[in-house]
């Protein structure tokens, strides 16, 4: 998978040495309030890791690692993902509670929609929040998205109504902040995006 540089962040591979700081993070409830409804066990943020890195095989494209270019540290999860039975993508971020409203979420979310768009060649972008999630949506108004629907939704990590917001490839406007992608060794091993895609557009009209 590629690694993304922007001007405070390292968008990385996960790897099974992150589950110990990652177990930490999600054990916090205001940081999975919204993401999951609940605090993470360790073993449940084991299954989260098994996710994010089983991802990028199976798609092509998938979760980031958020990590502080200046120390390493790790702060959070950010990425690209299919919305549930559906070929339509999504871009999602979650970041520790000390790294919040300091423009960190925007930044990550910024660098997966420019991927998608650029690497990926997607003709629009999703993301979905809870209605109660004020925060979430001004990530996404800054982002140029725009509101879309509310609705119903469930899969293995929430169920409730979420909102949609949603921006196009035609809308999209890149800015002008660092953003620097370079590939890492073993990228030729992951599935092709397109391939996934395919397949997801089949199995989506199945499922409709």
């Amino acid at each position: 998978m590629p690694q993304i540089e922007t001007a405070r962040l390292l968008l990385r591979m996960f790897s099974r040495a992150d589950l110990d700081e990652l177990s930490r993070i999600y054990a916090d409830p205001d940081v999975m309030q919204y993401v999951s409804g609940h605090p993470l066990t360790r073993e449940e943020a084991a299954d989260w890791l098994n996710y994010f890195l089983a991802g990028w095989d199976q798609y092509g494209f998938g979760w980031w690692a958020v990590s502080l270019k200046d120390s390493g540290a790790l702060i959070g999860h950010c990425g690209l993902q299919f919305i549930t039975v559906t070929a339509e993508v999504e871009v999602s971020y979650g970041l520790a509670k000390a790294y919040w409203r300091k423009g960190l979420a925007s930044e990550a979310a910024q660098a997966c929609l420019r991927f998608g768009f650029e690497q990926l060649k997607l003709d629009r972008i999703f993301a979905l929040a809870d209605p109660a999630n004020t925060g979430s949506h001004r990530v996404m108004q800054r982002l140029g998205m725009r509101y879309d629907k509310t609705e119903y939704f469930k899969d293995d990590r929430y169920e409730g109504d979420v909102v949609y917001y949603v921006v196009s490839r035609e809308e999209y406007q890149r800015d002008d902040s660092p953003y620097r992608m370079r590939a890492v060794a073993g990228d030729e091993a992951h599935r092709s995006f397109s391939q996934a895609f395919e397949q997801r557009r089949q199995e989506s009209e199945i499922n409709h």
